[in-house]
């Protein structure tokens, strides 16, 4: 008998720890605390190994709502074995560590900047690199970027956004006072 009340009075008391007074408020599991009006970033099941059709797919799910919306163009237009070569640079091998590098703020202040600033829509490619550029500038510079396009300030209103401003960019050489938006083409 008095191991079954120590058993109830020990899941109680778990209970009433991850309760707040009025429900609701923190995950039971864990103790987070939720904020219902925070934007919700769609769910990407799985975790796979990188490869074209594995990118697409996630660029698709991960995206749907930019691309009903016609914020997102579904194309990588030119640049796929681009994109996928720095992903490998930066060692990002799954669609689960590509998800993680997401800033939790990129959908509502990336699409707000696209909405308001750029006018049209991105494309996948260029969505990534400026994943790419809000997740790590240094890592992105010095190992994926290798010259591979060349821009000029005003190019990166995402990255902006985030507080990485052309001046910075100019200093990775990213971008050139002089150059324009160009893939470069291959050596």
């Amino acid at each position: 008998m008095t191991s079954r009340w120590c058993v109830g009075f020990l899941f109680s008391l778990s209970i009433a720890a991850c309760s707040k007074p009025g429900g609701g408020g923190t995950t039971p599991a864990t103790g987070v605390v939720v904020d219902p009006n925070a934007p919700v970033a769609p769910v990407v099941a799985g975790d796979n190994a990188i490869d074209a059709a594995a990118l697409e797919a996630f660029m698709r799910t991960r995206f749907a709502e930019q691309i009903r919306l016609g914020l997102v163009e579904p194309s990588f237009a030119t640049a796929l074995e681009d994109v996928l070569g720095e992903l490998a640079d930066m060692d990002i091998r799954t669609t689960g560590e590509l998800n993680a590098l997401i800033d939790p703020k990129f959908d509502k202040v990336a699409f707000d900047v696209i909405r308001t600033q750029q006018g049209g829509a991105s494309n996948f490619t260029g969505l990534l690199r400026d994943i790419f550029l809000i997740a790590n500038l240094p890592l992105y510079a010095e190992k994926a970027w290798k010259g591979q396009f060349v821009a000029h300030p005003g190019d990166f209103p995402i990255p902006n956004a985030f507080g990485i401003s052309d001046d910075t960019l100019l200093q990775y050489g990213i971008i050139s006072p002089s150059g324009g938006f160009d893939e470069v083409q291959g050596d």
